[in-house]
């Protein structure tokens, strides 16, 4: 047994640690092979139980080969709901460990966009304040893009710059009520992000 069916084996007989359960939906998410190999892995074993339990059953009753058609109707019907229970098992276990579709960082990654600062627009202190922010963001420091947006760089003429930055910075460290509720300001200003903060607003409800 290699190492990728022993993993399959351990998951589906629950022997992993919370670790490495979490692990293992994380390659499950990844990974649409070892999906369809952990669910058949799960209808295997589904299916070598109710063989056992239809063999256990025509020993116990002595059935006739005339009768073993009969009963076998029960079973076969039995394997169907057991197949059934085990595909909604996977699903549920699956999707039980995975993040949610809508997670904050994964509303960073697929909604916010980095703001492009015009250096005509004011004072380029602010311009290098604010790029420095960016930089910061994209470094995956988001507490000190935020320490970097002063009072009086969201009154500056790059307020809106300023906002946007503020806002990825609160997505980036999971503050989902700050960055729903800086959201909702940047959407009602109808301002150049306006259309983009809709989209997280709604992504983040």
């Amino acid at each position: 047994m290699n190492s990728r069916e022993e993993q399959i084996e351990r998951f589906v007989n629950n022997e992993m640690t919370p670790q490495e359960r979490q692990a293992f939906v994380e390659l499950l998410a990844q990974d649409s092979e070892l999906k369809a190999e952990t669910r058949r892995y799960y209808l295997m074993i589904e299916a070598i139980r109710m063989k056992g339990e239809e063999e256990a059953l025509h020993a116990m009753l002595g059935t006739t080969s005339q009768k073993k058609r009969k009963l076998s109707i029960l079973p076969v019907r039995a394997l169907l709901w057991g197949i059934a229970t085990a595909a909604v098992l996977i699903g549920a276990i699956y999707f039980a460990f995975l993040p949610s579709n809508n997670s904050v960082e994964q509303i960073f990654s697929e909604y916010y966009t980095y703001p492009e600062i015009e250096h005509s627009r004011g004072n380029n202190n602010v311009v290098e304040t604010l790029q420095t922010a960016i930089h910061q963001l994209k470094q995956k420091q988001p507490q000190a893009a935020i320490d970097l947006i002063t009072p009086g760089t969201l009154q500056s003429d790059y307020e809106e710059e300023a906002q946007w930055i503020l806002l990825g910075a609160y997505l980036q460290m999971n503050e989902k009520e700050k960055a729903d509720s800086l959201a909702t300001v940047i959407y009602r200003a109808e301002g150049v992000f306006s259309a983009q903060a809709e989209q997280i607003i709604h992504k983040l409800k």
